[in-house]
């Protein structure tokens, strides 16, 4: 091997630690958004703004034009100003519990499942000027 060769072979090597070590240290920080777990409801719950918070979340089973469904209310800020977006899910499952983390300010992650039968739904809900999506991961 040149002394050439073994240059560019350190500095390749010096460059893959660098990336690992920074995709270590990125996974492993822990975020300072919250996460948490809330009961599941069988009636709406109080919607009007007043009586929320940045990042309040509330699941409530529900009925809606295609059969049962599961209504997610997740509440933000948006530049300075208190907003409440809802995902609906549509499921006759009985799930009694939802388990959330914030992935940013205009993203949650919500598991949606069942206590005692182990069911459960995982999706992503995202709201931002007045727009919102629901992303299902199962």
């Amino acid at each position: 091997m040149t002394k050439q060769h073994n240059v560019h072979a350190n500095i390749s090597i010096g460059i893959a630690v660098l990336i690992i070590g920074f995709f270590q240290f990125g996974c492993n920080q822990s975020s300072s958004l919250p996460k948490g777990e809330v009961n599941i409801l069988n009636k709406e719950p109080d919607t009007t703004l007043a009586s929320h918070k940045q990042y309040d979340i509330e699941v409530y089973k529900s009925f809606f034009i295609y059969g049962d469904g599961y209504f997610i209310k997740h509440y933000h800020k948006e530049k300075g100003i208190l907003l409440g977006y809802t995902g609906i899910i549509g499921d006759s499952t009985e799930f009694n519990k939802a388990a959330y983390h914030w992935i940013n300010d205009t993203s949650v992650s919500v598991k949606l499942y069942n206590s005692a039968s182990k069911r459960e739904r995982v999706f992503k809900l995202s709201g931002y000027e007045l727009r919102n999506s629901l992303e299902t991961f199962d």
